[in-house]
């Protein structure tokens, strides 16, 4: 549960974002937050830059409600220990924010400057929105995704930004966030209570995916994958639940849930409509080729070494979490055809409450950045 200190104070900032003298002093507060976090990156050998990416780089962030998420480009001849050092640095950094409760930095992902500079990168960067903060120019595209691309990645985000089970903070940001997406899909009207919302968003995305399926297929009342759809990393422990939602009534034990980490069970059942499972089932689950097979290596190539960043600090840089997340990687990579060097031997996964060695975590770390990277 948060802390209602903590919600208190995210209404207070979230309600006056907007007004005189509040907004000009919020703002003065994070460009002075990136601008020490610039600075403490640039005096690491390694960085060549560093990027704004999402709301902040579309000069649209809200205080309170969203944070501030950076890609730092590392130059080609970066070494394991150089990034830990960048990480230790990055960790201390979100330690002093701690005292301020409201989101400020939030993920950064790192890539070398030879993947900046690849084609692959035209394809992922079309993702997100991205602004340079500092360093070398970086080609990021601003091209628009083709409307089924877009399709894709909004159903991706409804998926993992799940909005109805964490209650204490729908009044927060997640109703905020459905509407959002209720706009953008074109939900009309828009609902007033954030269930009703939620329900809406459901029945649009199965409307808009229903041209994606066959009207035929398989359509089971629940499905679970290691994976959600090309967008993350696959392979246990991580599970993802689908359950098919018939009308329009979100039951309460979907509200109640809660995430199980105890059993490395960390993402909640989503609620789906009857095309948007079939979709789950088929395309988005795969087959392992064409949109599927390219968006899934951009995903593993651009966001595997972020995992040693954003992942909490546990002796040192060598956490579980990391861990996971870069065998998950190469679990991902050996499914992928695109991959000229198929990573068939996934190391094995440690168990619960168990650490990675020094040894294991830079073994797992030096497979992934073995890779043979499609030439274009």
């Amino acid at each position: 549960m948060m802390d209602p200190m903590v919600a208190r104070l995210i209404r207070i900032v979230t309600s006056t974002g907007r007004l005189p003298g509040f907004s000009h002093a919020y703002r003065i507060f994070y460009d002075v937050v990136l601008g020490r976090f610039d600075a403490s990156m640039r005096e690491h050998r390694c960085v060549s830059s560093v990027l704004l990416k999402g709301s902040f780089a579309r000069r649209e962030h809200q205080p309170g409600y969203s944070d501030i998420d950076l890609a730092i480009i590392i130059r080609d001849d970066s070494d394991l220990d150089e990034m830990i050092a960048v990480a230790k640095r990055i960790h201390a950094f979100k330690q002093r924010l701690f005292a301020f409760k409201v989101p400020v930095v939030g993920e950064i992902e790192i890539f070398k400057q030879s993947d900046a500079a690849h084609s692959m990168f035209q394809g992922y960067s079309r993702h997100f929105s991205w602004r340079l903060v500092s360093g070398d120019p970086v080609p990021f595209s601003n091209d628009p995704l083709e409307p089924e691309e877009w399709l894709w990645y909004e159903f991706f985000k409804f998926l993992i930004f799940q909005t109805i089970s964490n209650v204490d903070r729908i009044d927060i940001s997640a109703t905020r966030r459905a509407r959002r997406l209720a706009r953008l899909l074109g939900v009309d009207p828009i609902p007033e209570a954030h269930l009703e919302i939620h329900a809406a968003n459901i029945r649009k995305f199965d409307e808009l995916l229903a041209p994606l399926v066959d009207p035929d297929a398989p359509c089971p009342d629940r499905f679970e994958a290691d994976h959600i759809g090309p967008y993350t990393p696959s392979g246990p422990p991580v599970v993802q639940t689908y359950i098919r939602l018939d009308d329009d009534v979100i039951p309460r034990e979907a509200v109640e849930a809660r995430s199980d980490r105890s059993k490395d069970v960390f993402l909640l059942p989503a609620l789906i409509g009857p095309n948007a499972m079939r979709f789950v089932t088929g395309p988005f689950h795969g087959p392992r080729e064409g949109h599927w097979a390219n968006v899934n290596l951009q995903t593993i190539r651009y966001q595997w070494r972020g995992t040693i960043l954003n992942q909490p600090f546990v002796e040192d840089a060598f956490d579980r979490s990391s861990y996971v997340d870069m065998v998950r990687s190469i679990h991902a990579l050996g499914r992928n055809p695109l991959v000229s060097n198929r990573l068939e031997d996934t190391p094995e996964m440690i168990p619960p409450g168990a650490k990675p060695s020094e040894a294991d975590f830079r073994k797992v770390f030096t497979t992934l950045e073995s890779v043979d990277w499609p030439a274009s």
